[in-house]
C-alpha cells in the first residue's frame, strides 16, 4: 500500500474529512443511514471547543491499488459492478445507478474513511491515541462485502500498521458495536497475533457461527440489553482479554448502534451508558500505555453525532486527550 503523507505538527489525532459524506440518499427501511453524521460529529467538535478547523488530520481516497493490498482481484472488481454493490450496500436502487455516480457519491467516501483508518493507526502510534470520525467496516473482508460495509478497513489498518512498524506485532480488535464482526475475523482466522475482543447482540446480522469461533474474548447478548446488563460484561470481557493477551496497539471499533432506540442494534444501552462503555476502554489502553485508534463503526440514529461528540468530550476531559486535564482544586 502506498504510504501517506503524515505530519501532524500543529495538528490533533482527530481524523477527518468532508468527502467521508455520502452525497447521495441510501437510507431504507433495512437499513437508515446518517450520510452526514461524519460532518455533523465534527462541527459539534469544533463548537465545542474540543478541536479547531484546520487541527483535525486529513486521509488521502485510497484507490485500488492500496485496497489490492488485502481484498482480492474478484471482489475489487464488485466495486466497479453497481448489482453486486446493490446486495454489498443492502439497497437495491444501487443497482440502479451510474458507476461513475456510485463511485463519486458512496464509494469515495468510503475510500477516504478507510484511509482514515490507516492514518488512524499513525496517529495513535505517536499520540497514544487517535479517533477516525468514519470507519469500521467491520463485515467487509478480503474477498467478500456485505452489511453495508465494501471495504475491508479494520484489516487494511492492521497490515498497514505492522507492515511500516515491525515492532508492532500483536494486535488487539475491540469491536462493541451491536453486531459482531465477521469481516476482519475471517481475514485473521489464522493469525494469533491478533487477539479479538467482541460483545454483540445474539441472533443479530450476520449470524456468522465460523467468524464466532474466531474470537478470542466476548460474548453474545440478549436483544435489549441495558446498562445494568451490558456494562459489567465489557468489564469482564476487558478483564479477560488482560489476562489472556499483551497487545502492542488497539484498534476500537465503537459503533453507537447500541442504543437505546436503534432499529438496528435491538439494545437499550442509555447514552450514558455508551459514554461509560468508551471511556472503559480507554481505561484499559491508558492504564497500559497502548496505543488506541477509535473507529465509528454503526449507529443509526439521528442523535448518534450528538453522543458521539458527547462521548469524546468525556473521553478528553476524563484523559485529557485533546485539552490540558483541569487540575484538581487544592483543599482548604
Amino acid at each position: 500500500m502506498a504510504q501517506q503523507a503524515f505530519n501532524s505538527a500543529g495538528q490533533k489525532p482527530v481524523i477527518y474529512s468532508p468527502s467521508y459524506d455520502l452525497t447521495v440518499e441510501v437510507s431504507n427501511a433495512e437499513h437508515p443511514v446518517d450520510t452526514r453524521k461524519s460532518s455533523n460529529v465534527f462541527n459539534e467538535l469544533v463548537r465545542r471547543g474540543l478541536i479547531a478547523a484546520g487541527q483535525e488530520m486529513a486521509p488521502q481516497r485510497l484507490n485500488d491499488s492500496d485496497l489490492a493490498a488485502v481484498h482480492t482481484p474478484a471482489h475489487l472488481e464488485r466495486l466497479h459492478d453497481p448489482v453486486s454493490l446493490a446486495k454489498i450496500f443492502q439497497v437495491p436502487a444501487v443497482g440502479r445507478m451510474a458507476m461513475t455516480d456510485i463511485d463519486q457519491e458512496i464509494l469515495d467516501p468510503m475510500r477516504y474513511q478507510a484511509g482514515g483508518s490507516v492514518m488512524a493507526g499513525e496517529a495513535a502510534l505517536e499520540h497514544g491515541w487517535s479517533v477516525n470520525l468514519g470507519g469500521g467496516y467491520h463485515h467487509a473482508s478480503s474477498d467478500h462485502g456485505h452489511g453495508f460495509c465494501a471495504i475491508a478497513d479494520v484489516t487494511l489498518a492492521v497490515q498497514a500498521l505492522r507492515a511500516k512498524h515491525p515492532e508492532i506485532k500483536n494486535v488487539m480488535i475491540i469491536d462493541l458495536d451491536a453486531h459482531q464482526g465477521d469481516g476482519y475475523a475471517r481475514d485473521f482466522k489464522d493469525d494469533p497475533s491478533v487477539f479479538i475482543v467482541d460483545v454483540y447482540a445474539r441472533n443479530l446480522f450476520p449470524k456468522d457461527e465460523e467468524a464466532q469461533e474466531r474470537i478470542n474474548v466476548g460474548q453474545p447478548m440478549a436483544l435489549g440489553a441495558n446498562d445494568a446488563e451490558y456494562l459489567p460484561v465489557i468489564e469482564r470481557v476487558l478483564s479477560d482479554a488482560d489476562k489472556d493477551f499483551t497487545p502492542d496497539f488497539i484498534f476500537y471499533i465503537a459503533g453507537t448502534d447500541i442504543l437505546d432506540g436503534d432499529p438496528l442494534g435491538h439494545a437499550s444501552v442509555s447514552r450514558q451508558g455508551v459514554m461509560e462503555r468508551d471511556e472503559m476502554v480507554f481505561k484499559y489502553a491508558q492504564e497500559k500505555e497502548i496505543p488506541i485508534a477509535m473507529l465509528f463503526g454503526g449507529g443509526y440514529q439521528p442523535n448518534n453525532a450528538a453522543l458521539i461528540a458527547d462521548s469524546i468530550e468525556n473521553l478528553d476531559r476524563t484523559f485529557g486527550l485533546l485539552r490540558p486535564k483541569a487540575a484538581p482544586k487544592p483543599s482548604i
